[in-house]
This record gives C-alpha cells, sequence and structure tokens, in this order.
C-alpha cells in the first residue's frame, strides 16, 4: 500500500511540474462540460470510477463521481489477509463544488463509500462510510479536448451505517477481531489520474 501510494505521488508531482513549464494554459475548461474514467482502478482495483466536471464562467469548478466495482484484495496486509477473505467496495458516490483556476480545482468534496468486509468464515457485512474532504486537481491537455487529470485528495471519515461505527467478526485459527468502518482510501488519502474529454 506504502508503494502504492508513493508511486501515485511521484506521478502526481511530476505531471505537476511538467504542466508549471508548459505554454501558457489557454482556459479552454470553462463553459464546458467534461467526462472522465479513472486510469488506475481497472488496473490495481479491479473496478472503475467515472466524474463528470462542469466549469463555469465565474470560474466555478462542479463534479460528481461513482466508483463501481473496487476490489481491495491484492492491497491487504499480512494481516488483514488473516482477518478477510474479500474487501470490497460495490459503489461509491461523491459531489464536489470548489474554484478553478490556471488548470487547477480545488473542491469541497461529501462523500459515500459502500464496503462489503467477509471474514475468513463466511460473515459477511455491508455498509456505508460517510466522509467529508477536499480535492485538488489539474487538467492537463494532451490532444485537442482530450486531458489527464491528475488529483489528491484527503476525505475524513464522519460517519458510518455501520451500527455503532464496528462489528466483531472472525479470522483465521477462530481468532475474533473487532472490524471498525473503514476509511476510504489509504486512511483517507486518494491519489489518483483520469483521462477526460470536454465537450
Amino acid at each position: 500500500m506504502k508503494k502504492l501510494n508513493l508511486i501515485f505521488g511521484l506521478l502526481f508531482t511530476l505531471v505537476i511540474n511538467q504542466s508549471l513549464f508548459a505554454q501558457q494554459h489557454q482556459h479552454r475548461e470553462i463553459g464546458r462540460f467534461a467526462v472522465l474514467s479513472g486510469l488506475h482502478q481497472p488496473i490495481v482495483l479491479k473496478g472503475g470510477n467515472f466524474a463528470f466536471n462542469y466549469i463555469t464562467k465565474n470560474n466555478i469548478s462542479l463534479e460528481a463521481s461513482f466508483g463501481v466495482g473496487l476490489s481491495y484484495d491484492n492491497l491487504l496486509s499480512e494481516q488483514e489477509q488473516s482477518q478477510y477473505s474479500s474487501i470490497s467496495t460495490p459503489f461509491s458516490y461523491g459531489i464536489g463544488i470548489g474554484y478553478f483556476y490556471k488548470g487547477f480545482s480545488l473542491n469541497f468534496e461529501p462523500k459515500g463509500t459502500m464496503f462489503r468486509v467477509k471474514d475468513q468464515q463466511g460473515k459477511e457485512v455491508t455498509y456505508t462510510t460517510y466522509s467529508i474532504g477536499a480535492g485538488l486537481y489539474y487538467n492537463l491537455f494532451v490532444w485537442k479536448k482530450l486531458f489527464l487529470q491528475p488529483s489528491i485528495r484527503y476525505w475524513h471519515k464522519v460517519g458510518a451505517s455501520l451500527t455503532n461505527g464496528e462489528v466483531e467478526m472472525v479470522g483465521q485459527n477462530d481468532q475474533a477481531f473487532i472490524h471498525q468502518a473503514r476509511k476510504p482510501g489509504t486512511n483517507g488519502w486518494i491519489y489518483g489520474v483520469s483521462l477526460g474529454w470536454f465537450f
């Protein structure tokens, strides 16, 4: 997980640094609607993420995003592997509103993330974590209206549909443990790159 965060962090920094030395931004986003798809979700999480962006003429950034079929099984730590047979996000949703400036968008974002966890004994629990946070995005045009959008986000967990925020589960060797409602990403941090098109 730490290596994954490092990779996305370095990628984000590299793209931002390259874009800052590129020719002056042409503000092609103003008054336009964009559709985006996450690039790392199909590869790393075996699922998908789709987003819709709109930048108003007053430089207000509006966004809605949805994640589907995300699996974290190949990212589990050794301890988590001894406790869970599967952890996934069947569906997630969120909206964002913020300010756009020279290709950058800084958004305030409430989000809901559904988790489905199954312990080593077959017990399955499904619940939704509710988060509030912020996201920083940059639009890097690569061809006509096609663009890459690296992002870094932090979502703070504020609640969950899970009763009392936790449930008892059983891992390997019949070892009982308390599962607490998960945070999105890695302790609330999410790095990513999406591919989008402005209409």
